[in-house]
């Protein structure tokens, strides 16, 4: 134990901190270990253990990253395989690793705070064998690190690559859906508080999908609900080649009481920009995606081509909408590059659309997704992935649209201290009900607790919230509780070497061992302010970014074993 300057009493006189929830897909884990993920400092890039060709799914909430998978594998926030986290569901045994559009989709079982659903897809490879199937997560169990609990449940066979899911109108329960090949059917199946109902709504809409040659399936694309769950859009880019049955992107309207769906309408056949000598060929589209705000949809011919367009869903008529596209990726000329071409579409927590590369170690951005035509402000490459990380074909995770910017709930506290007692003031929007972990064993289910703390040091508190209907959410926040001597650092038999310090806007670390890491910097009032993830290493670089004040900062480095914390200067 080392003493500090005693004006570090001070601020753990009187901490504040606003604390804020919806972080239901913070991280992203696709492609070649690539990782990224969001905090009120913006995106941040890293890496992790998911090596995908195409879709992945993870799941995280206020207090940090639960779980993640492949559609075959499940990682914990340690990023170690999950107790009984293996043959979950669409292995795509065909293929040298994951590759469905859609392999997995992960969501919560309305009401539980910890029982969570992964739904899987095979792949076109396998020739969709494996179908659609379902695993159950509980995450009480292993000390909060997880555990699957029932895992390559089969719901329905000759399932293509395609899985989304909507609100039911009630406000509570999910509706998952999928569509079969061969056919024109969708099923829909309702996730309610008691489990999954496996009798499906079946719906016959639209176009058939199936092929003339059963050695390529045409069961690839992406199938999207919009953000309200009132819309879907499904494309299937096999359908554009003379080995097809030919299918073009289709509108779907969703009705969320019954779980029924009908078609709205189909896009005529397009050939601008395309890079195929074939003339007679219909440009194929792989992604999709709709605006925040329901009012744009956005499609891309993944790596089967480089086209990205966006049509105003609010332009009226179908002949409006298609009349409204507008091109927004630079057309290359045949030969076409089998790089810079836009694949996957998703929604992020900062209210951008983000665009898979194929191959490349950077990701496009839709800066503003609601604006029409140009407006949106696409830029091809924007944000840079960690190094020796990339996009693969171009698949990034799958989640549930609802997630991203829930607003029927929000779990949201400021605190206060004096000493040893916190004061703490609930500001979640939309709750009825409340659960307090203070970080020491201790809880409480007042809106507005006080709680005094027995020793000092760190503690992780978490608040759950409810609403009247179904909804949680949690978020955490690790506060600092000072001894009257001063601030401490904590060595606990473990060393670690911080380097320049002070620093400017990057430190370099050596650790004794080679190991995985979590990282969080904290600052002088105890405010965990950035959280960083290091996967197999003894040294590492990293970058903390220039929007960092000057002043006192504090490290702490855990792992399995051990817990750290040293003291940093910001110039």
């Amino acid at each position: 134990m080392k003493k500090l300057f005693s004006i570090f009493i001070f601020f753990s006189l009187l901490t504040k901190f606003s604390a804020d929830g919806q972080n239901t897909n913070n991280y992203w884990y696709f492609g070649n270990h690539a990782e990224i993920y969001f905090d009120s400092s913006g995106i941040h890039s890293t890496t992790g253990n998911v090596f995908a060709a195409e879709g992945t799914a993870s799941i995280s909430n206020g207090c940090g990253l639960l779980f993640y998978t492949d559609g075959d594998t499940v990682w914990n926030k340690n990023h170690q395989m999950m107790i009984n986290g293996f043959n979950i569901g669409g292995k795509c045994a065909a293929f040298n690793r994951s590759s469905s559009t859609q392999a997995a989709l992960i969501v919560r079982q309305p009401t539980s705070d910890s029982i969570f659903y992964i739904f899987t897809t095979d792949c076109v490879e396998d020739l969709l064998v494996d179908g659609l199937r379902y695993s159950i997560v509980n995450m009480n169990l292993n000390a909060g690190f997880g555990e699957v609990i029932l895992k390559n449940q089969p719901l329905f066979a000759n399932a293509e690559e395609k899985l989304t899911a909507s609100k039911h109108s009630n406000g509570c329960d999910i509706w998952i859906i999928s569509h079969e090949f061969t056919t024109n059917n969708f099923y829909s199946y309702l996730l309610t508080s008691t489990g999954l109902n496996l009798t499906p709504v079946i719906s016959p809409a639209g176009q058939i999908h199936q092929c003339n040659n059963p050695n390529y399936p045409n069961g690839r694309g992406y199938l999207k609900a919009s953000p309200n769950g009132e819309l879907l859009i499904n494309v299937n880019p096999d359908a554009a080649y003379s080995y097809c049955d030919t299918t073009l992107p289709e509108v779907f309207n969703f009705n969320k009481l019954n779980g029924i769906i009908t078609s709205s309408f189909v896009f005529p056949k397009d050939t601008d920009y395309w890079w195929s000598s074939y003339s007679a060929w219909t440009i194929p589209f792989y992604g999709a995606s709709f605006s925040p705000d329901n009012s744009k949809l956005y499609l891309s011919s993944g790596f089967y081509g480089p086209n990205l367009y966006q049509f105003n869903l609010n332009a009226g008529s179908p002949a409006n909408i298609v009349a409204s596209k507008t091109f927004l990726a630079y057309p290359y000329p045949f030969p076409f590059s089998p790089y810079n071409i836009p694949t996957s579409l998703v929604n992020a927590p900062d209210g951008k659309m983000y665009v898979a590369q194929r191959w490349r170690n950077y990701l496009g951005v839709i800066n503003n997704p609601d604006s029409l035509g140009l407006a949106c402000n696409y830029v091809d490459s924007a944000f840079n992935l960690t190094n020796g990380t990339m996009n693969d074909w171009g698949g990034l995770p799958n989640f549930f649209e609802d997630y991203i910017n829930a607003k029927t709930l929000k779990s949201n506290f400021s605190f206060s201290t004096v000493g040893n007692t916190v004061n703490f003031t609930n500001n979640s929007l939309g709750a009825i009900s409340y659960f307090w972990n203070f970080g020491d064993d201790s809880t409480s289910t007042l809106q507005n607790p006080i709680h005094t703390y027995l020793g000092s040091g760190f503690f992780t508190v978490s608040l759950i919230a409810r609403d009247s209907l179904c909804n949680i959410d949690k978020i955490c926040y690790t506060i600092y509780i000072s001894p009257t001597t001063g601030v401490i650092e904590i060595a606990d038999n473990f060393h670690f070497t911080v380097f320049p310090n002070p620093f400017d806007n990057t430190i370099n670390i050596e650790f004794q061992l080679k190991d995985n890491f979590q990282l969080d910097l904290y600052n002088a009032m105890g405010q965990k302010i950035k959280s960083f993830n290091i996967i197999d290493k003894q040294k590492t670089t990293i970058q903390l970014g220039d929007n960092l004040n000057s002043g006192i900062y504090f490290l702490q480095v855990k792992n399995k074993q051990f817990i750290a914390t040293k003291k940093l200067t910001k110039q």
